[in-house]
C-alpha cells in the first residue's frame, strides 16, 4: 500500500545555512589541495619532501610509509569533486528555474510575487524586518508618498498616516 509523503522544501535559512557550511568546506579543501597537492597530482612525503604520486604507499627517496597521508589527499580531492558536481548541479538547476520564471506570462509572475512569501527578497533582494509590510495597500492617485528606500522597480515609501509599505515605482512620481 503506497502513501502519499510530502516532501519538506528547506527553509531560506537552512538553505543558505548549508550553502554557508559548504563554501568554508570548499575554501579547506582548496587551501588543503594547494599545500598538498602539486602539478598532476604530486605531494611532498612527510618524510622527506620529495615529491611523489598521491597514489604511492611508500616513498621512493627515503622507504617511508605514506599511505595513510596519501589517502588523506586522495580523499579530499574526491570531496572537493564532489562538492564541485553538486554545486555544478545547483548552479544549473537555478539557472533553468530562472529562465521558467521569465517566460511566465508578466501577470503570473506578478501574482507570484505577491503570493509567495519570499517572492519580495527572490526578487528584489530585499532584507526587511518581518513586521513590514510586503506592499501598500489601498494607494490612490495623489497620495503623499516619502520615498524611504529603493530597490530595482520597487519603492519603499511612507504615507503622510504613518503606514509603510512597498510599490511598485508606476505609482511613485517625482515632484
Amino acid at each position: 500500500m503506497a502513501t502519499d509523503v510530502e516532501k519538506e522544501t528547506p527553509s531560506l535559512e537552512e538553505t543558505t545555512n548549508d550553502q554557508v557550511k559548504l563554501q568554508a568546506e570548499v575554501e579547506w579543501l582548496l587551501e588543503f589541495k594547494s599545500e598538498k597537492v602539486r602539478g598532476d597530482n604530486l605531494t611532498p612525503c612527510p618524510a622527506c619532501t620529495t615529491f611523489v604520486q598521491i597514489s604511492a604507499n611508500q616513498c621512493p627517496n627515503c622507504d617511508s610509509n605514506i599511505a595513510a597521508n596519501n589517502a588523506l589527499i586522495r580523499e579530499s580531492l574526491r570531496r572537493l569533486e564532489e562538492i564541485t558536481a553538486q554545486l555544478d548541479g545547483q548552479h544549473v538547476r537555478h539557472i533553468e528555474n530562472h529562465q521558467k520564471a521569465a517566460k511566465r506570462p508578466l501577470r503570473e509572475r506578478i501574482k507570484h510575487f505577491f503570493s509567495n512569501p519570499q517572492g519580495h527578497k527572490e526578487l528584489a533582494g530585499i532584507e526587511s524586518a518581518p513586521d513590514d509590510q510586503r506592499f501598500l495597500k489601498n494607494v490612490r492617485e495623489g497620495d503623499h508618498l516619502k520615498v524611504l528606500e529603493r530597490c530595482g522597480p520597487w519603492y519603499k515609501v511612507k504615507r503622510r498616516d504613518g503606514h509603510t509599505g512597498w510599490v511598485y515605482s508606476t505609482f511613485v512620481r517625482d515632484r
